[in-house]
């Protein structure tokens, strides 16, 4: 790896442990590396050049740290609520950041994301509610199972399968206590293997990197933000590629989805694809899996894009078919319970 960002500057927002591997990559990249949190011990500021006591929330606070210091770029990776952060203190200093507010939008609010997506004919779960009180809404009429969800969360927080009515209740209360609207989604729940899709745009052309299925514990009422196992190329990619792939990437071009990453969850269940969600950052450990099988990896496009305004040199030189990999990926996650629990993750490729 050359070192192309020697001299350069960069801020990270949040330094929790999955940050590490975007002060490694920088690094590795030549840059300086300064992490911003609110903590004094993040485990990504114990790595990085400089721990900077900043709340990752406070965007005129960042906004004169980056002015003093000299800061050349500006991101972040994992965490959704950091992201329009991120993209304030970069629009004030004229630095680059790929999201708008538009795709910020999509990947915090479940309903923004499902009219879209239904506006350019992209199959997604029916809505029966959205909102902050359900006292009127008949739920002996609901077709069970429902899935109910916060309007404007992330990481899963607050979702959950209902069969009853009494269920719902107790759900959308959780489900509204998560959202930063006090509001909640009733919707259908699908059923079927879940995938998960990593896309990169670069000046208005999308690659598909990678298409994972992930399969979910059968105890595991609740959703939760990882999957037991999660395994590339997709069962379903050829499907997807014939069905899916140019509406979403049209959608993308219309809205204006220039640079950036973008990944796009739901299920498959047999020639049928529904999606529940989207997401413009970096998620879980896909990306090192992306690394070793076809060569990329989107923590070093977040960070060329941060310092440079590019996310690859070439997007031509990826192949159209990269997402279909050379050699298989694996990804396993087990959750121990022991006084609480510990979720511990192995990474395979063959």
């Amino acid at each position: 790896m050359t070192q192309e960002f020697s001299g350069k500057k960069l801020l990270i927002l949040g330094g929790i442990k999955l940050a590490c591997d975007i002060v490694d990559r920088a690094h590795a990249l030549g840059a300086y590396v300064a992490v911003a949190d609110y903590n004094t011990d993040s485990p990504a500021k114990l790595i990085a050049d400089e721990a900077v006591l900043i709340d990752a929330t406070d965007a005129d606070a960042l906004t004169d740290y980056c002015v003093k210091a000299g800061i050349d770029g500006v991101t972040t990776g994992f965490v959704d609520i950091l992201m329009p952060v991120c993209y304030e203190v970069c629009r004030r200093l004229n630095l680059p950041y790929y999201a708008t507010p538009k795709m910020l939008s999509m990947s915090t609010n479940k309903l923004d994301f499902k009219t879209t997506c239904e506006k350019y004919g992209l199959p997604v779960p029916k809505t029966y509610y959205v909102g902050r009180d359900i006292s009127s809404v008949d739920l002996d009429g609901l077709p069970y199972p429902v899935f109910v969800k916060p309007l404007d969360a992330s990481g899963s927080r607050g979702c959950g399968v209902c069969f009853s009515g009494g269920e719902v209740i107790r759900q959308f209360s959780e489900a509204a206590g998560w959202s930063s609207s006090g509001s909640a989604v009733i919707e259908d729940y699908i059923t079927g293997r879940e995938f998960l899709l990593d896309y990169i745009a670069v000046d208005g052309e999308y690659k598909m990197l990678a298409m994972f299925d992930r399969y979910m514990s059968d105890d595991r009422g609740s959703a939760r933000n990882y999957a037991n196992i999660s395994m590339a190329p997709s069962k379903s990619l050829d499907l997807y590629m014939n069905t899916m792939n140019d509406r979403v990437t049209g959608m993308f071009k219309d809205l204006g989805f220039t640079d950036g990453l973008m990944f796009l969850q739901g299920h498959t269940d047999r020639d049928k694809i529904m999606f529940y969600e989207m997401g413009c950052r970096l998620g879980g450990s896909f990306y090192k899996l992306e690394q070793h099988c076809i060569g990329l990896n989107p923590v070093d496009m977040i960070i060329r894009y941060a310092l440079s305004g590019k996310m690859v040199h070439d997007i031509h030189s990826i192949s159209p078919v990269v997402s279909k990999f050379s050699q298989y990926a694996f990804s396993y996650n087990a959750l121990i319970y022991a006084g609480g629990g510990q979720n511990c993750s192995h990474n395979w490729m063959r």
